[in-house]
């Protein structure tokens, strides 16, 4: 219910539709940072969607992992592009060690770091 207010938030008047495969990774994943990440979520789908549909390849990785479906790539070389372009080449860097617990709050004080250091 809440990702159909939210698409109504961020596109509204559109016909924009959530796949079955994406609204079930949206339902099996934990959401450590509750609603809010949820509407984060929705509304880069939209953004970054093509205003139709939004799939399983508009989700970020860690939600659309949630379920067993595997990630269509719509583009390849578009994405090939966005992950070397030179805005992402800063925040890429030498392989971190994993974290030991995906609380957000430590997720983005290691990524506040990280870009700090840089």
């Amino acid at each position: 219910m809440l990702v159909h207010v939210f698409l109504e938030r961020y596109a509204p008047g559109s016909d924009l539709h959530v796949t079955n495969a994406a609204m079930k990774a949206l339902m099996q994943y934990e959401w450590p940072g509750n609603v809010r990440e949820l509407e984060n979520c929705v509304e880069r789908a939209v953004a970054l969607g093509n205003g139709q549909l939004i799939d399983l390849g508009d989700l970020p990785a860690a939600i659309a992992a949630a379920t067993s479906i595997p990630i269509p790539v719509r583009d390849p070389a578009k994405a090939l592009r966005w992950a070397t372009n030179s805005v992402a080449k800063p925040l890429l860097g030498p392989p971190q060690a994993p974290l030991s617990t995906t609380d957000l709050e430590d997720i983005e004080r290691a990524t506040i770091q990280r870009v700090l250091s840089r």
